[in-house]
């Protein structure tokens, strides 16, 4: 809903922080797709509980400059895939299951919340953490002062290694 004056990525922490501007926005929705509050305090849920909660969409401001050519409507994980924001079509737009943002306690058998929308930064910089980032490749172009955002089709093993080949497939970018 809201346009945040800037967003740091920082996939060292494993938590995201969003700027208080869309706390009240934020709050509402949730709360009418998720049929619950939005609470800090830790919720007693149940896995499949947690997997009915709300994929919250993250949108992206792109960099357009190199994008001629291409029909962002065929692109998942750009705006105008599906019709998500047509006026915006080569925005990325970042999807994050429950099972990003919800954490199991097992000292307090309850989930509890890896998003953070309260912050009051007087900078107004949001911070994107790894979390936000699972399943995702991110391409740091310093030179051109922008960020890709590709999916990671990759399986990885018990040794933790790549099983298959990696598979990843660029689908935009966003400038800083």
């Amino acid at each position: 809903n809201g346009r945040l004056p800037g967003v740091s990525i920082d996939t060292g922490l494993s938590y995201t922080f969003l700027d208080k501007a869309i706390e009240q926005d934020f709050m509402s929705a949730f709360e009418e797709m998720a049929g619950r509050k939005f609470t800090y305090l830790g919720m007693e849920l149940t896995n499949e509980e947690v997997r009915t909660l709300p994929t919250v969409l993250l949108q992206l401001e792109a960099d357009n400059a190199e994008q001629t050519g291409v029909d962002p409507s065929t692109i998942p994980g750009l705006a105008a895939y599906k019709n998500l924001d047509t006026h915006h079509p080569y925005d990325v737009v970042l999807a994050i299951p429950p099972s990003h943002y919800m954490k199991y306690d097992p000292s307090t058998d309850r989930f509890s919340i890896k998003l953070f929308v309260s912050i009051d930064d007087p900078s107004g910089i949001s911070r994107l953490g790894s979390n936000v980032f699972q399943g995702h490749e991110l391409l740091f172009d310093n030179d051109a002062g922008r960020i890709g955002f590709a999916e990671h089709n990759g399986c990885v093993g018990e040794d933790g290694m790549d099983s298959k080949n990696t598979g990843v497939r660029l689908f935009g970018t966003a400038s800083r």
